[in-house]
C-alpha cells in the first residue's frame, strides 16, 4: 500500500500497545518485517486501538524488547498523573487553553520516564523517550544514562520555538501533549541542546484536517492535539539555533548522524561517507524566508509556524542521488521513496 507513494526513503515505528505486549507471535511478525523499533504510549494516545501501556505492560515490552534488542520508544507521559490533575478541572467545567495546561503537568513526564528507567534497566533494553519537553525530563534521563541504563531522548522544533504563551493566544493550533511549557521551560532546553544532552530533534508531525483543531476553538478538550510542522520545523530549530549563537555543525547531529547512530536500521544514512546512502539537503543558511501557506505542500495546509520569518532555507533535497525537490521548480520526480529497513 505505501509503494510509490513518499518522495523520501522512510522506516516504520511497530506499534508496541497494551494488547500485543504479551504477544510474542505478533511481535515476532512486525520484528521480523524490518523496523526503525517498536513504539508506545504510556498515556492515552488518543486513538481507540492504539491502547497505552500500564506498568505490567510496560514490563512486558522492555522485556520483549531487550531480548531482541530492538530500540523501544515511549511517548512519557504517565496516564495515572494526568488523571489525578485532569479530573478535577474537567470536574469544574473548563474548557479554556489554560485547562489543558494545568492538566498535564511536567510531573507526568516525570514519573513516566522514571519508570521507563527503571523498567529499561531491569531488562538491558535499548529505549528512547520521544517529545521531552521539559528540562527536568532532560535531567533524569541523563541520570539514568549514568548509570548505565541504555537510553537516549529526543524533543521536537515546537518545544523550542513555541511557549505556554503562544499556546493560549493561537490556541487549538498548538495543542499537543506533552504541552507546551512555559519560556524558561523553552530556554533550558536549549541549553541541554547547547550542553549535548539531547541527542535527536524529531519533527512530531501530528497531521489532521483543520476542522479537526477548530473543534477546540470553544472547548480545547475536543482539539486534535498535534502540530503540523515537518515541512518548517527543522528550518525553525536551525534558525532558531544559530539565532542563539550555535553552529550548524553543533546541531546538525542532532538531525542526522545521531538518529542513524541510534537505530541500527539506519546505518547507511546521517553521514555523507563513501557506502551511505546519497540523501542530502542542500541548505542556504544566511538566506532569510518567510513561511507561508502557500508553499505548503503537505495534506492540510495550515501550520502555526505561518507567518515565522528565519534565517536559512532548504534549496534542493537529493533522495538515492537523485534530485527530488529543488526549491523555485518544486517537486521534480514522481514518488519512489522505500522503507529502508524493510527485510
Amino acid at each position: 500500500m505505501r509503494e510509490n507513494r513518499s518522495h523520501t526513503n522512510y522506516g516504520l515505528w511497530a506499534g508496541m500497545t497494551a494488547d500485543v505486549a504479551s504477544d510474542d507471535t505478533v511481535l515476532d511478525a512486525m520484528f521480523n518485517t524490518g523496523i526503525v523499533g517498536f513504539k508506545g504510549f504510556l498515556s492515552e494516545s488518543g486513538i481507540d486501538d492504539f491502547k497505552r501501556l500500564d506498568r505490567q505492560a510496560l514490563s512486558r515490552a522492555m522485556a520483549y524488547c531487550g531480548q531482541k534488542g530492538a530500540v523501544l520508544a515511549l511517548r512519557a507521559e504517565w496516564e495515572d498523573t494526568i488523571k489525578q490533575f485532569a479530573h478535577p478541572i474537567r470536574q469544574t467545567d473548563r474548557k479554556d487553553v489554560s485547562a489543558f495546561l494545568d492538566s498535564r503537568p511536567v510531573d507526568a513526564e516525570l514519573k513516566a520516564a522514571e519508570l521507563a528507567m527503571e523498567e529499561a534497566a531491569k531488562y538491558g533494553t535499548k529505549v528512547h523517550i520521544v517529545h521531552v519537553s521539559h528540562p527536568k525530563v532532560v535531567e533524569l534521563i541523563q541520570s539514568a544514562k549514568k548509570t548505565g541504563v541504555d537510553v537516549s531522548l529526543e524533543t521536537c522544533p515546537h518545544y523550542l520555538i513555541f511557549n505556554e504563551e503562544d499556546f493560549i493566544q493561537q490556541g487549538p493550533l498548538l495543542k499537543c501533549a506533552p504541552p507546551l511549557r512555559d519560556s524558561d521551560c523553552v530556554n533550558g532546553l536549549w541549553e541541554k541542546v547547547k550542553n549535548k544532552q539531547i541527542d535527536c530533534i524529531s519533527s512530531d508531525h501530528s497531521p489532521c484536517p483543520l476542522s479537526m483543531k477548530q473543534a477546540g476553538n470553544e472547548n480545547i478538550w475536543e482539539a486534535w492535539g498535534g502540530i503540523q510542522g515537518v515541512q518548517f520545523g527543522t528550518t525553525a530549530f536551525l534558525s532558531q539555533a544559530m539565532s542563539r549563537g550555535l553552529s550548524l555543525e553543533e546541531v546538525l547531529p542532532m538531525l542526522t548522524a545521531n538518529v542513524a547512530s541510534r537505530f541500527p536500521s539506519l546505518e547507511k544514512q546521517g553521514e555523507i561517507k563513501i557506502g551511505n546512502q546519497a540523501n542530502l539537503t542542500i541548505y542556504h543558511s544566511d538566506s532569510k524566508t518567510v513561511f507561508k501557506k502557500e508553499d505548503i505542500l503537505f495534506r492540510h495546509p495550515y501550520s502555526p509556524y505561518v507567518g515565522q520569518e528565519v534565517q536559512g532555507n532548504v534549496e534542493a533535497t537529493i533522495v538515492n542521488g537523485n534530485l527530488v525537490f529543488d526549491r523555485e521548480k518544486g517537486m521534480l520526480s514522481d514518488p519512489f521513496g522505500k522503507d529502508i529497513c524493510a527485510m
